[in-house]
Formats: C-alpha cells, sequence, structure tokens
C-alpha cells in the first residue's frame, strides 16, 4: 500500500500531480513532504543542486543560512526528520563543482561537518540518486522509513523517537542536560525560536550562565 502524504506547493509542478494522482495532497508546508504513519509525523527537506551551492566559496554569502532555518523547521515540525540530498554533481580533477558551465571551488569539508552536525541534531540524513524519479524516490522513502519505524528494525531510530527529537537536538550542545533543554523548550516554545534568541535571552533563563548561554548562541550560527 502506498503511503499518502502532503507535497508542499511550492515542489515542481510534476512531482505535485504525480503524488496527487496517488491520493496525497497539496498544502503549503514548513518541509517539502510529510506523512504520518503509526502516530509518527515524518517530513522530509528534499535537496538537489542547492545544497552545494550553498558551500560555493563566493565573496558575499550564500545560502546556508537559509538552509539551516529550514532545518530547524523541520525539526519543530515533526518527530521523524529526514534531509535528502541528491548525489554528487559533476566535479572537475581539481576538485571543483561544474554548475552552467562553470567551475567554482566548493568546500567539501565544510559540507561533510554541516551534515554531521545535523545527524547529531536528530535529522536523518540520506543520499538519494541523481535522477528525474524525484516523485518515485519520495514514494521509496515514506515507504521505507514507514515501515522501518512499524517493525523496530531501527531501533536508533525508535529509540529517538520516545523522547522529542527537538530535546535530542538541544542535548547534542555541551553541557545542555535534559532537564536544561527542557527548560529552553519550556521558556522559548520551539527550536526556531531558541536559535534566533540573543545571549542575553538565553543567559536569563534559571540555570543558563554566560559560558552555556554563549555556546547555544554559537550553536545556531
Amino acid at each position: 500500500m502506498v503511503v499518502k502524504g502532503l507535497v508542499d506547493t511550492r515542489e515542481p509542478a510534476n512531482v505535485r500531480q504525480f503524488l496527487i494522482n496517488l491520493g496525497w495532497l497539496e498544502q503549503a508546508l514548513p518541509c517539502d513532504y510529510w506523512w504520518k504513519a503509526k502516530g509518527h509525523t515524518f517530513g522530509v527537506c528534499y535537496k538537489a543542486s542547492d545544497l552545494y551551492a550553498s558551500f560555493i566559496n563566493r565573496e558575499k554569502g550564500s545560502g546556508l543560512h537559509h538552509l539551516k532555518s529550514e532545518l530547524i523547521r523541520l525539526l519543530d515540525y515533526v518527530d521523524v526528520p529526514i534531509l535528502a540530498y541528491q548525489g554528487l554533481p559533476d566535479i572537475s580533477k581539481d576538485n571543483h563543482i561544474v554548475t552552467n558551465h562553470i567551475r567554482r571551488p566548493i568546500k567539501w569539508k565544510a559540507l561533510a561537518r554541516f551534515l554531521r552536525s545535523w545527524q547529531e541534531r536528530g535529522v536523518r540524513v540520506i543520499e538519494v540518486p541523481r535522477s528525474d524519479r524525484r516523485p518515485h524516490i519520495i514514494i521509496e522513502i515514506a515507504d521505507y522509513y514507514s515501515k522501518l519505524f512499524h517493525t523496530g528494525a531501527d531501533t536508533t531510530l525508535e529509540f529517538k523517537y520516545k523522547a522529542d527529537t527537538r530535546l535530542l537536538s538541544l542535548m547534542s550542545i555541551p553541557k545542555v542536560s535534559k532537564m536544561k533543554a527542557g527548560l529552553l523548550l519550556e521558556s522559548f516554545g520551539n527550536l526556531g525560536n531558541i536559535a534566533k534568541a540573543t545571549e542575553e535571552e538565553l543567559t536569563s533563563i534559571n540555570g543558563i550562565g554566560p559560558t552555556l548561554g554563549r555556546n547555544i548562541y554559537d550553536y545556531w550560527r
């Protein structure tokens, strides 16, 4: 049986139509795809070349801040957050990314650190093939994770989502205990508000001193 869920209105028209034909609904979402299985919610942030573009050396900024904001919203929105990114783009022999016949250097170590850091925060990071089969891939991801969670084949996944994923994300910050993570969520409401908080606002929470407040502030930057 095909899993049915929601597809974001900003996704490509052909992808939306394919999923709608399978019984999915179209809706404005904070992620790209959403579904529910066995009482738990799942969400996918799907990235193609835009993930790599965030790590291209540029003189003025990148889309990295926007990508972080997307993942923070994903953690706040679902029980099981998933970042699906397409495999490597065209790479030259000297490790430059090739887009639209333009060669640019890419920060590979920074990309690896970025993906690892979000895994530590509770996001499931998976690589998917580079192809025009996006709607089929989404169906496969939804089916796989729904079955995996239902059967308990992945005990790590089952253990993680017995607790609030947001707590686990905060507890990946050095010196943040479960109690302090709970205080932060109780005070600010969600991860998005914590990520936007100033050092002064963070240290105003009972038990969060200047050093820890600075650590929490830096963690989201």
